[in-house]
């Protein structure tokens, strides 16, 4: 992956990306491999830094982990921004706690780079939090209903791509229940009869980290990340 992600090669760091995303462990850590890095090169450093941020921003733990090993190397302060923008500002929950138990291995200048990360989302969030009590920062909730209507929209259509990939979902049938709290099925006994089964209707749910930035600036948050996956360095 460390190569892969040094070469700049789009194919190659979407494949490094991938590599990632399918591990089952969501949280999962990683650290770059020194032996195919050169730590006096910064600018090289960097552009593996930032590629790692671009193409690993869905894997917000993977990619904050992989930033902090290149930190060890020496180049600090251009990673740190890294690690604050885009990273922490959009995952403050799981980046954040994955660099308060870092600063209790870290040492010298990593570990003061993520301290400082700590103490300026803390004031961020702070910020945030005083500046929503005024009125006029409010959405209005035609603008609500607006956002709503457009994810769920959006939230729609990626499910029925996802069913269409999976061609076995086809084979399933699938009801749709507009109201109640339960489903009435008739079930066939072997001697021709039917019987009447109650279904009651119980909660489930799941749980994902969604980007901040997405609610607040998603335009300028996709043209950060391309930015970051596209640069390439000058030979």
């Amino acid at each position: 992956m460390t190569r892969w992600l040094a070469s700049g090669d789009r194919i190659l760091c979407e494949a490094a990306a991938d590599a990632v995303q399918n591990i089952a462990q969501a949280d999962i850590t990683i650290a770059a491999d020194p032996a195919q890095l050169d730590f006096q090169d910064e600018a090289s450093i960097v552009f593996i830094a930032r590629k790692a941020a671009g193409y690993l921003f869905f894997s917000p733990v993977a990619a904050a982990s992989f930033l902090i090993s290149l930190m060890r190397g020496g180049t600090v302060d251009s990673i740190k921004q890294l690690l604050l923008d885009p990273l922490l500002l959009n995952y403050t929950g799981s980046v954040r706690e994955l660099l308060q138990q870092r600063t209790e291995s870290e040492t010298g200048d990593v570990l003061e780079a993520l301290q400082d990360c700590l103490q300026r989302i803390d004031a961020y969030l702070a910020a945030l939090g005083t500046a929503s009590g005024i009125k006029e920062l409010r959405m209005s909730e035609e603008q609500q209903t607006i956002f709503n209507r457009s994810l769920s929209q959006r939230m729609s259509k990626s499910f029925e791509q996802a069913r269409a990939e999976l061609p076995l979902l086809s084979l399933v049938k699938r009801p749709v229940v507009l109201y109640g709290r339960g489903s009435v099925q008739h079930v066939a006994r072997q001697d021709g009869s039917t019987h009447r089964a109650d279904i009651m209707f119980k909660t489930l749910g799941s749980e994902f980290t969604f980007p901040r930035m997405m609610h607040i600036d998603e335009l300028g948050l996709h043209v950060l990340l391309r930015i970051l996956r596209a640069e390439q360095r000058v030979k």
